[in-house]
């Protein structure tokens, strides 16, 4: 579904219908309203209510759940489990990417199932990434370091666009910021 920008650059989940999927569940997609960041509560709230009744599992992208600059946006968790799958990842978090290492949460038996793929998909992880890994999942102090770096960054350079009269077309979270393009 396309991401509609009057919605906050979400799909509109009023288009969803059986029909859709010609019938059989399958796998929609939501985001933590990445490109322009933040939470997005009646989003989920409404994507689950769909999934349960359309009986399709939905799959959540908050890789970048811990950028932001005012208060912490929701998770999709905190609306329900049934039929949701949540990832993420310390590449945002803890600016590790390329270690690979990620979360899955969510419904026990989507997990299950998960679990069973993974194996046959990727490589083994070194031990020394693992432990990198588990330093970073358990320590929220550079977490919050991070989010000061992004903000710093941001605040330097938003004034600096605004006097250059580019417009940003959103980004309440994460650490980029989408322009919007002149038409001419």
């Amino acid at each position: 579904m396309p991401l509609v920008p009057e919605h906050g650059f979400l799909p509109d989940l009023d288009r969803l219908s059986p029909s859709s999927s010609g019938g059989r569940p399958s796998c929609g997609s939501t985001t933590r309203t990445t490109p322009p960041g933040g939470g997005a509560p009646e989003f989920f709230r409404r994507a689950l209510e769909l999934s349960a009744e359309y009986g399709f599992w939905l799959a959540s992208d908050e890789a970048y759940s811990e950028i932001y600059f005012d208060d912490p946006p929701p998770g999709a968790l905190q609306f329900g489990l049934e039929g949701l799958v949540v990832f993420n990842t310390l590449s945002k978090r803890s600016a590790m990417t390329g270690y690979r290492s990620g979360l899955i949460a969510g419904d026990p038996g989507l997990v299950r199932l998960l679990r069973k793929v993974r194996p046959s998909q990727g490589v083994a992880t070194p031990a020394f990434i693992m432990e990198a890994a588990i330093e970073a999942w358990s320590d929220e102090e550079h977490v919050a370091g991070q989010r000061r770096i992004y903000r710093e960054k941001r605040e330097a350079l938003l004034p600096v666009l605004r006097r250059a009269g580019i417009e940003i077309g959103g980004s309440a979270a994460t650490f980029y910021l989408y322009l919007r393009s002149p038409r001419d």
